[in-house]
């Protein structure tokens, strides 16, 4: 089983450019691997030593990489030498989004739009960085817009959940999240969220029990590692932190 997902990254390695659609395809033979990191940045590590001033598609693959590694800043210098097309917008606007930059990330993701992106996803996004930016005015008329899209979703009760939590309303945004899941079980957005209010309110063997599930399938929130980490150290549980 592990030999056929090396095999498909090997394959996927090999393509002349990466898109979106690669990237998940990256990640869900990655966790068909016994060191995912070890073997990811393997691959990555070949890929600049290929491409030492990469430009266009190289730059594209490396700077994927390099996000999903979470050197964001670096993944940032070699996306602005890609191709010039949705993917690039997208993943560097995640790679903001990843730093907090959201007004950066905002661009991106409307750059990705311009440039073809099509279905909510970036509208998605959009609401979420203002309302993380604390533009929660903003962020309410774009939910109202992009709600009608999304139907009874996932994204829909996720982005409820962030707006009411972001205002002080505890209760509603723990019923979002929880349909948020219902929908979609460990929407991942929905469960770090979820995850780190009940952290914040003294809740931890709840809060371990999700960070854990956000860190046993991709994508993985650096910050719930970082979060579970802590819990551990709290608990004395040195060795797993």
């Amino acid at each position: 089983m592990e030999q056929a997902s090396l095999d498909a990254l090997e394959s996927i390695q090999a393509k002349e450019i990466w898109t979106a659609e690669d990237h998940q395809n990256l990640l869900s033979e990655l966790f068909a691997t016994s060191n995912a990191s070890r073997t990811f940045r393997r691959v990555l590590a070949d890929m600049e030593s290929q491409n030492p001033a990469p430009k266009g598609a190289a730059a594209m693959k490396i700077g994927i990489a390099r996000y999903m590694l979470c050197r964001f800043d670096d993944a940032l210098e070699v996306l602005s030498d890609a191709t010039d097309n949705k993917d690039r917008r997208y993943f560097a606007g995640q790679c903001y989004r990843s730093l907090r930059q959201y007004d950066k990330a905002i661009e991106e993701f409307e750059r990705a739009k311009s440039r073809g992106w099509d279905g909510p996803e970036m509208d998605v996004l959009i609401v979420e960085s203002h309302a993380l930016s604390g533009r929660i005015e903003e962020a309410e008329k774009g939910y109202g817009t992009v709600a009608r899209q999304l139907g009874d979703s996932g994204d829909k009760y996720y982005l409820r959940g962030l707006l009411d939590e972001l205002k002080g309303r505890g209760d509603l945004a723990l019923e979002s999240y929880e349909k948020a899941r219902e929908i979609q079980p460990a929407h991942p957005e929905a469960t770090f969220r979820l995850a780190y209010y009940l952290d914040l309110h003294g809740e931890e063997e709840e809060a371990m029990e999700l960070y854990d599930e956000c860190v046993s399938r991709p994508p993985i929130y650096a910050n719930a590692l970082l979060n579970q980490a802590v819990l551990h150290e709290d608990a004395g549980r040195y060795d797993k932190a």
